[in-house]
């Protein structure tokens, strides 16, 4: 995948740079240098998700299967207002 800053072969590379040289190295430390973008997009989608989730009147469901989807299905009637 390309982006407008590199490859992703580039970040992996740079992220195995960073593990093997300086992961809880002395000089792991916090850098103004550090590209954060892509983790600023990440809490920006997160927040999204969670104000849409947080300020709809629809329900979250779950898959079939799931050991929590019975439960959420029996209160569907306690939700709707009985």
């Amino acid at each position: 995948m390309q982006s407008a800053l590199g490859s992703s072969h580039s970040g992996l590379a740079a992220r195995a740079d960073y593990y093997t040289h300086r992961y809880h190295q002395p000089s792991d430390e916090w850098s103004p240098a550090w590209d954060l973008s892509g983790e600023v997009e990440d809490v920006n989608l997160l927040w999204r998700w969670g104000e849409d989730l947080a300020n709809s009147t629809r329900w979250p469901g779950w898959h079939q299967g799931s050991e929590f989807k019975a439960i959420r299905d029996a209160s569907a009637a306690a939700r709707i207002g009985g």
